[in-house]
C-alpha cells in the first residue's frame, strides 16, 4: 500500500505557471486519453487525464508517458472544454527538462540546435548543399527579398528529403515569384524546444531567428515544413511577415493563374494529413485541391482531415525510437495501401520520413512521395 500524496502549494504554482494554466479548465472526464492513438499501440501509453490530474494537484513526477506526446492535437479535438492540452504538457515536460528527467537523446540534440542551429549534429555551412547545380537565389545579408523560401533542416540535410526542396525550386520558379533562401544562414525553426518545453531556450532562440528574418525584408515567409509554420507564428517580430504552409501558397499562385500544370492521366494517390498543417492550422482544402488541378485521383483514407492518424513524428517523436509495433506509421501507411492507391503523398517532412520506413514492411509496393515532388513532375515541359 502506497502512504498519502503529500500536496505542495509551491510547486502547485510552479506547475500553473509553468503549463500557464491551460490545465485549469479541466474537468477530468477522460476524453482526451479516450482519443488519444497511444493505448491501442502501447502497454507503456500516455494517459492525458494522468497528467492533466497531477498537474491540478500539483504534482511533478509525471512518467514515462509524459514524452510519448507527439503534439498531434487529437485529444484537444475532442476536448469539450477546448484545453489547451499540448501546452499543458509542454509546461510539464518543461519542469522535467530542469530537474533533468527528459530522454537523453533530447538533450544532446538541443545542444546541437544550441552549436550548429540544427538537430543532426551537421555543419552549418553544409546547408546548402542540397541546392548543388541549381540556380537557387539566396539574399545574402544587407540584401533584400520580397518571398523567403524557409526549406527547413530536414529537407536541408536529409538525403531523400532534398528531392523536396529541389521540386520547390522547380514550382517556385515556374510561377515567376520572386523568391530567395537564407542558404547557410538559416536556422532551425526552434519545434523541437517548444516541444521539449524550454521556454527560456526558445525566446531567446526565437529572438534570434526572428532578426535573422526580420533583416531580409521578407514579407512572406513560404515553409517546406507545417511544424515551422507554427513555430515562426509565435515569434516576436517587429512587424509579423506572412507565414505560409507552401501549399497555400502555390494554390495562392494557381488561383492567380502564375502556375499551371499539365494535368497527368488520372495516377491513383491517398492524401495524409500533417497533424501540424491539419489538426494545427485547419488546412484540408488547398492540397487536395492542388493534387486536382494536377490530374490526380484522390481516394481518401478511413480517417483524414481532422480525424487523420498521426505518423509519430511531432512532439519530438522524430528525435526518439519506437519499438516496432508502436509506431503510429504502421498503421497509417497500411490504411494508405487499403486505398489501393499506389502513391500515399503528403505534406510534411517528418511524415515522410516515418512512412517510407513503414511502408518497407507494412506495406510493400506503397510510394510515398511529398506533394511538391508530384506537382513539380506535373508541370508543362519547358520548350
Amino acid at each position: 500500500m502506497t502512504g498519502p500524496l503529500v500536496l505542495d502549494d509551491a510547486l502547485w504554482e510552479r506547475l500553473d505557471a509553468a503549463t500557464g494554466g491551460a490545465a485549469n479548465a479541466c474537468y477530468q472526464c477522460g476524453t482526451c486519453t479516450a482519443a488519444c492513438p497511444w493505448p491501442a499501440l502501447s502497454e507503456v501509453s500516455l494517459s492525458v487525464r494522468y497528467h492533466m490530474r497531477r498537474a491540478h494537484l500539483g504534482l511533478a513526477e509525471g512518467g514515462e508517458g509524459l514524452w510519448r506526446c507527439t503534439a498531434c492535437k487529437e485529444c484537444e479535438a475532442h476536448c469539450p472544454r477546448d484545453v489547451d492540452i499540448v501546452e499543458a504538457l509542454r509546461g510539464l515536460r518543461g519542469l522535467a527538462w530542469c530537474d533533468r528527467q527528459a530522454p537523453e537523446v533530447l538533450e544532446e540534440t538541443l545542444w546541437s540546435l544550441y552549436e550548429n542551429y540544427n538537430p543532426y549534429g551537421q555543419p552549418r555551412l553544409e546547408r546548402h548543399r542540397w541546392a548543388r547545380g541549381l540556380d537557387v537565389p539566396v539574399v545574402a545579408e544587407g540584401e533584400t527579398t520580397k518571398v523567403l523560401y524557409y526549406v527547413g533542416c530536414a529537407a536541408a540535410y536529409d538525403q531523400r528529403l532534398q528531392a523536396l526542396a529541389r521540386a520547390m525550386v522547380r514550382l517556385l520558379d515556374a510561377s515567376g515569384a520572386q523568391w530567395a533562401t537564407l542558404g547557410a544562414r538559416e536556422r532551425n525553426d526552434g519545434d523541437l524546444i517548444a516541444n521539449v518545453g524550454d521556454r527560456a531556450f526558445f525566446d531567446w532562440y526565437a529572438r534570434r531567428n526572428a532578426a535573422l528574418i526580420e533583416s531580409t525584408g521578407a514579407t512572406t515567409i513560404v515553409a517546406t515544413s507545417p511544424h515551422t509554420v507554427e513555430m515562426l507564428k509565435t515569434y516576436p517580430w517587429e512587424k509579423a511577415p506572412e507565414i505560409l504552409h507552401y501549399t497555400d501558397f502555390l494554390y495562392m499562385l494557381m488561383d492567380e493563374k502564375k502556375l499551371r500544370f499539365a494535368p497527368v492521366d488520372g495516377t491513383p494517390v491517398t492524401y495524409h494529413d500533417p497533424c501540424y498543417l491539419g489538426r494545427w492550422t485547419g488546412r484540408y482544402e488547398a492540397p487536395r485541391a492542388l493534387l486536382a488541378a494536377a490530374g490526380f485521383e484522390l481516394r481518401e483514407m478511413e480517417h483524414n482531415r481532422a480525424d487523420a492518424l498521426c505518423c509519430g513524428g511531432g512532439g519530438g517523436g522524430i528525435f526518439q525510437d519506437s519499438l516496432p509495433g508502436e509506431r503510429f506509421s504502421e498503421p497509417r501507411v497500411a490504411e494508405a495501401a487499403a486505398t489501393g492507391a499506389g502513391i500515399m503523398a503528403t505534406t510534411c517532412p517528418f511524415c515522410i520520413q516515418n512512412f517510407e520506413d513503414s511502408s518497407r514492411t507494412h506495406a510493400p509496393g506503397l510510394e510515398v512521395r511529398d506533394m511538391a515532388e508530384l506537382l513539380a513532375d506535373a508541370l508543362p515541359e519547358v520548350t
